[in-house]
């Protein structure tokens, strides 16, 4: 539904304006007034994410089993550690521990990868 004010502003009327609307740029070319951006990520910043993709993996496959269903549950899945433990038929004290070895042995694997925001 419109209203009559859509297209009003301090009493003065606009048109509406279409997206495939185009006018002339200062060398009379025609341009479209309204170009979606390209949000596609650069050639750099995919490879990054790739790059980003198998050190995560690398660094799961070596986690311990029972580790890894910590990890995927806790990180992926969102679930709670007490839902883990639920899961696992552990404690939740145990979950907890092993979240907190898989936190030492990302921030030790960050360190060797020379991240320097991690120094402070």
């Amino acid at each position: 539904m419109r209203y009559a004010f859509d297209n009003v502003e301090h009493g003065v009327f606009y048109p509406p304006l279409s997206l495939d609307s185009t006018s002339l740029d200062s060398d009379g070319n025609c341009v479209r007034r309204f170009d979606v951006a390209d949000e596609s990520p650069s050639p750099e910043e995919r490879a990054v994410q790739s790059q980003l993709e198998r050190d995560t993996r690398a660094f799961l496959a070596a986690l311990p089993p029972r580790d890894q269903v910590v990890a995927y549950r806790l990180y992926w899945l969102r679930e709670s550690q007490s839902e883990i433990a639920s899961f696992l038929g552990v404690s939740r004290m145990a979950v907890s521990k092993a979240v907190a070895r898989i936190s030492k042995k990302g921030f030790q694997a960050l360190r060797s990868h020379n991240f320097s925001a991690l120094s402070h």
